[in-house]
């Protein structure tokens, strides 16, 4: 379990080498900065579409 601000905590989880993949869908603006720390990630985009 996980506690603290969303701002806070998805750029580390996106970035954290023991995270698969990363949904997107309600990160809003910070989605494209989020998108890219996630490299080598599964990412599921708001729009649907997973990269």
């Amino acid at each position: 379990m996980l506690t603290g601000a969303t701002a806070d905590l998805a750029p580390l989880l996106a970035a954290h080498p023991d995270i698969d993949a990363v949904d997107l869908t309600g990160a809003g603006e910070a989605a494209p900065e989020l998108a890219e720390r996630a490299v080598g990630k599964r990412v599921l985009r708001p729009e649907g579409r997973i990269d």
